[in-house]
């Protein structure tokens, strides 16, 4: 058909034939949007807070910008990324769902944008508001087990355009730039392994409203774009809040250290309800185990300190919630609180990418469908953005071995199609030059090897499965030139196509017992 264009609405339908040629009737109409499909497209500027310190966590950095809307608006839309992750707002409302948006790629090459319809968040004929919260995210926070961060950048950025159609025929775009305003909220730091420090008593009540004194905020910083990254509108699906897990069980195994059970590993946060004096803080861990004496195992985290920190406002109870961290855990650990909380004081709550369930397998036998419900339950915790390892410890990396070996599983249990077609060119952007796969993608351990047999052969595995699941072969043509170049340098790397070097083996096997002599 013909070439679309940036920001076209596209309508379409199917009809069917069977095999006899019978036409069935035409579907009710769909539709989808066009993004901005160009550079000249984009007039906003990368806007933030200057950096402070490279020595730890920056606080989130708080943007907000009025601004007037004439009547007779007839559609709007927010095109928005961040170099870091960010939370949107409109007149006091957040924008959106989504968390840990825009996800996590090589911001050197490729940085998501979204696009939201905020038609209806607009006040027409007055004065409105934007507002965004910055985070460190992947961009700027800790990543890999020797804590190396800003392995991509150290500044945290925004970069928003808002575009408004009036019914007269007229287009308006409120886009960041300096006339933005910045402040250090209630957010101390965040990061995903470390986790997330609040301080109520900072709060900034109305901060995102048309109506909020932003006389103390300074004139936002305006940055330069990068030089290479590509803007591309997001391939997978969002990362939401998919379900909450109530307490199953709280016990005190230490004078003032309540810990509660979900009754299951999960991944996500804790949202909990205190209530304390101004100034009080309490602290919260998250194990996956216990130790013997009913307390925290925390070794397996290793130096990830999976610890978030709440101070109150004072007043009566208090709700919080992290925004920019999450945590793979079990147990929930409360301490620094004046009174004995109660079970319904803690809440997990989960996330995952939205892959909606496609499978289901139940049997006879309960170990089996336990096992299954592990499967399940693996799988919504290690999709998050991208296929970790790992959801808990100083890790959570795109192991490529990992992902192969398990995505005919993952597409048996859930719709994967997006979720993998992101990652995979995520796979491809760090494939070397000469064609090897590195161990992980996106690539943050960057020299630390690459062609590792069942692991790089991720980048012809993981196209092909989806391509047997879904029929789809966008997957085999978009991924198919990095695909020869990875059977390519393995040919030339290899005997006969089987790898020479030794790489990964089973170095966390089991320790036996010696076998008996004779």
């Amino acid at each position: 058909g013909r070439k679309l264009k940036s920001r076209q609405p596209v309508f379409w339908r199917v009809r069917t034939w069977d095999h006899r040629g019978a036409e069935s009737e035409w579907s009710e109409p769909a539709y989808f949007e066009m993004g901005l499909l160009r550079p000249a497209d984009w007039t906003a500027a990368w806007i933030g807070r200057p950096l402070e310190s490279r020595e730890d966590s920056q606080p989130c950095p708080y943007l907000r910008r009025p601004f007037i809307v004439k009547p007779g608006v007839v559609r709007a839309r927010a095109y928005v990324t961040a170099r870091g992750l960010f939370e949107l707002y409109l007149n006091g409302q957040r924008v959106g769902r989504d968390c840990f948006t825009l996800g996590w790629t090589d911001y050197g090459r490729r940085i998501q944008y979204q696009a939201y319809d905020v038609t209806n968040l607009l006040q027409a004929g007055g004065l409105n508001a934007a507002g965004a919260i910055l985070g460190d995210g992947w961009y700027a926070g800790y990543l890999v087990w020797d804590n190396k961060h800003f392995l991509y950048g150290d500044q945290l950025s925004l970069l928003c355009q808002i575009e408004i159609e009036y019914a007269d025929g007229s287009r308006e775009t409120v886009a960041s730039g300096p006339e933005w305003k910045t402040l250090f909220g209630p957010i101390l730091s965040s990061d995903i392994y470390n986790g997330e420090t609040y301080d109520a008593r900072r709060e900034m009540p109305g901060w995102c409203t048309a109506g909020f004194d932003d006389s103390a905020w300074a004139p936002a910083s305006v940055f330069p774009a990068p030089a290479k990254a590509a803007l591309v509108g997001a391939r997978s699906r969002p990362v939401r809040r998919q379900e909450e897990l109530p307490v199953r069980a709280q016990t005190e195994p230490q004078f003032g250290v309540h810990v509660f059970d979900l009754g299951q590993n999960m991944v996500g946060w804790a949202r909990i309800k205190v209530r304390g004096m101004a100034g009080q803080r309490v602290t919260v861990r998250f194990a996956e185990m216990l130790q013997a004496d009913g307390t925290l195992y925390t070794e397996n985290l290793r130096s990830a300190k999976c610890t978030d920190y709440y101070t109150c406002k004072g007043g009566g109870e208090e709700t919080w919630e992290p925004r920019f961290t999450f945590h793979g855990f079990r147990y929930v650990e409360l301490t620094g609180l004046i009174e004995k909380p109660a079970p319904a004081d803690v809440t997990g709550v989960v996330l995952h990418s939205e892959i909606p369930s496609t499978g289901t397998f139940e049997c006879s036998d309960a170990l089996v469908n336990r096992l299954q419900s592990n499967i399940v339950w693996g799988q919504k915790g290690n999709f998050l953005d991208i296929p970790t390892d790992c959801p808990q410890r100083n890790e959570r990396l795109g192991w490529t071995g990992d992902a192969q070996v398990f995505i005919r599983t993952a597409c048996f249990n859930r719709d994967v199609a997006a979720f993998f077609t992101k990652w995979c060119t995520d796979l491809e952007d760090a494939q070397h030059q000469d064609g090897a796969f590195p161990h992980v993608a996106p690539d943050v351990i960057r020299d630390g090897g690459r062609g590792c047999a069942a692991w790089a052969d991720a980048g012809v595995i993981c196209p092909w499965t989806v391509y047997l699941c879904y029929g789809d072969r966008r997957m085999l043509e978009r991924q198919y030139a990095s695909m020869v170049r990875w059977v390519e340098w393995r040919r030339k790397n290899s005997r006969n196509l089987v790898c020479r070097e030794a790489c990964f083996g089973d170095w966390l096997t089991v320790d036996l017992p010696e076998r008996p002599s004779g």
